[in-house]
């Protein structure tokens, strides 16, 4: 489905909304959503479930976000229709896309992650949990410059967006 997302209210002021690819592979594109004020705003990657849901189901979330961020949200493919030469797609390949996406976003980004990503991102943005890759309390950076929104569904069917928590400090 189409995002529909072509304006949002900022302040009083009603901005044009810039949809963009950033980045796209066999099992997922990285899309891009900015206003005319999102330069020099932080930058945040949603990370949509892959239970068999399309991304526009958080288009209002998008929307909330874009109040004060440029926002990027994965697009996960339905997998019925990635051939089967792109290879193999599980847990470590899964959790190797977003950390590829996050480079293509570039320094500073933060996640937000909805339901099942959940449990393979946890840690710092930079350094997901995988088998291949250190674990936040070895990795050096700094666990408290690192915010996980928690985003739950209304009863209504829309999105809403807690307040920013600091990530846990892990015990060595």
């Amino acid at each position: 489905p189409a995002w529909r997302i072509h304006s949002v209210d900022v302040d009083g002021e009603t901005l044009p909304v810039e949809e963009s690819v950033a980045h796209t592979t066999p099992f997922a594109t990285l899309m891009r959503f900015s206003t005319p004020r999102s330069a020099g705003q932080p930058k945040v990657l949603l990370v949509a479930p892959m239970s068999g849901h399309f991304a526009t189901l958080l288009r209002d979330t998008v929307r909330t976000m874009l109040q004060g961020h440029e926002v990027y949200i994965t697009d996960w493919h339905n997998m019925r229709d990635v051939p089967l030469r792109a290879g193999r797609f599980g847990l470590d390949e899964y959790t190797e896309h977003v950390m590829h996406f996050l480079e293509a976003i570039g320094p500073g980004a933060r996640t937000a992650v909805v339901s099942g990503p959940a449990t393979s991102l946890d840690g710092c943005p930079r350094h997901p949990r995988s088998s291949r890759v250190r674990p936040l309390w070895r990795c050096g950076c700094d666990p408290h410059r690192w915010t996980r929104w928690r985003v739950r569904a209304t009863s209504c069917g829309r999105d809403r967006r807690s307040s920013p928590s600091p990530m846990p400090a892990r015990a060595h």
